[in-house]
């Protein structure tokens, strides 16, 4: 079972072994089911007819296989809403961050503080974190022919920006194609 509330997500090798452990394991999903362990795993293309433990017992077997598919869609269906609710959840936090190339002001963090008197709270400013500075666009970078000779300077542009361009186009197309699941699941969660 995936638990939406918490970041573990499973490749599809391990949902496959998750999947071979409930058949093997006669399924454990309130079945009364008492497989053998010592035949193999089906195999999709020839499924085998009965594993030891279940002489005579088709019907329950693919009784089995019928609830761990069940149970495996339910699986795959969570686990991927869970990949695309962190990659969301990413996307909102990258967006949050300033802009390399506007810089931040200076931000003002305030505490609040119980008047003695009268019991009133107020807000008063504790201590303001210090404003950072916009990025050039270009900078000024050295260049070289092809035998290595210095040529001189040449503007280029900042890969630290470019970087920063990039990455917020990337979550910016995410938050706007996200689906309502995802948004339902991420207020579920409640970590925006």
């Amino acid at each position: 079972m995936i638990d939406l509330m918490k970041d573990v997500i499973y490749t599809e090798a391990q949902l496959n072994k998750h999947k071979d452990r409930l058949i093997t394991s006669g399924l454990p999903l309130g079945g009364e089911l008492n497989v053998s362990r010592g035949y193999s795993v089906r195999n999709e293309s020839t499924p085998p007819t009965t594993p030891p433990g279940l002489k005579d017992s088709s019907t329950k077997y693919i009784d089995c296989l019928d609830l761990v598919d069940a149970e495996m869609v339910k699986m795959t269906s969570d686990n991927d809403l869970l990949i695309r609710t962190l990659d969301y959840e990413k996307a909102v936090f990258r967006l949050d961050k300033y802009v390399l190339s506007k810089g931040r002001p200076p931000l003002p963090v305030y505490k609040l503080v119980i008047d003695q008197g009268t019991g009133d709270e107020q807000q008063v400013l504790d201590y303001t974190v210090a404003a950072i500075e916009a990025l050039s666009l270009t900078i000024m970078g050295p260049e070289y022919d092809e035998k290595g000779d210095y040529l001189g300077e040449v503007e280029a542009p900042n890969l630290l920006v470019v970087a920063d361009e990039m990455e917020r186009a990337v979550a910016q197309a995410i938050v706007d194609n996200v689906l309502q699941d995802v948004l339902d699941t991420a207020e579920l969660r409640g970590r925006i």
